[in-house]
């Protein structure tokens, strides 16, 4: 089980596709595929809601995407910490 099943199995697309990749990068990282400073490269760009929110006419949507980001922004915060 992994701490991003909760986003991997949502039903709005962006939320879904964050997850897989933050997934994917967290293996990679607990592996020692990549470095930190390239992990959190790669969680910045995948977490970048601004770009992403910008693109969305649905206000409730937005704010939904936003604060799941940000939930997100603090599993990859303790992820790094360890």
């Amino acid at each position: 089980m992994s701490q991003f099943d909760k986003y991997t199995g949502s039903s709005d697309p962006i939320v879904a596709q964050a997850g897989s990749d933050l997934e994917t990068a967290t293996a990679d990282f607990k592996a020692g595929n990549i470095t930190k400073a390239e992990y959190d490269e790669l969680c910045g760009d995948i977490l970048d809601a601004s770009s992403i929110v910008s693109q969305l006419n649905d206000m409730a949507r937005r704010q939904m995407i936003f604060d799941t980001f940000s939930e997100l922004v603090n599993i990859v915060s303790m992820i790094t910490s360890l």
